[in-house]
């Protein structure tokens, strides 16, 4: 059986800022959303950062964007660190720097509302900081090229990388 902790965590939709309190989980993986109540609801997955996504995916339906380091377009995480953290810590990149264990952050540490980006605009800032990485899954059809559709589902994208 795992353990739990609770999470503090700040939102935004629109000018409206909101609280919420999470309950995270490990082995298995959860976050449960404790408060607002109106926003509850349980979301299972794999590790610490599928759940976290899968939330911020279900909050963004709602125009809310969560406040929190895993929320910036500069924050994503190395295969190990992602093994290592069960997907909790994610380094913070620094253009034209090679990130070092002083760059790790937890995905729930709060940051500001303007540093915040969706799902979407994350993933693309990551695929556009690896061209390599970008040209591979777009030849895969895992990414549309530039000026095209998506041929798949963005969860699908997302699992891709």
């Amino acid at each position: 059986m795992g353990r739990s902790e609770i999470v503090n965590v700040a939102g935004l939709a629109g000018e409206e800022r909101l609280e919420f309190v999470l309950e995270v989980a490990i082995h298995p993986f959860t976050i449960e959303v404790l408060e607002p109540g109106h926003l509850a609801s349980t979301i299972s997955g794999r590790d610490v950062r599928e759940c976290f996504d899968a939330l911020r995916r279900q909050l963004e339906d709602h125009g809310i964007l969560l406040c929190c380091m895993g929320s910036r377009p500069d924050v994503w995480s190395s295969g190990m660190l992602h093994q290592f953290s069960d997907g909790r810590e994610a380094y913070l990149h620094r253009e034209g720097e090679k990130a070092t264990n002083d760059d790790v952050v937890d995905i729930f540490a709060p940051t500001d509302a303007s540093e915040v980006v969706t799902l979407e605009e994350q993933r693309a800032a990551f695929l556009d900081a690896h061209p390599i990485l970008k040209e591979r899954l777009i030849a895969k059809g895992a990414v549309p090229a530039p000026g095209t559709a998506p041929s798949s589902s963005a969860e699908d994208q997302q699992d891709s990388l």
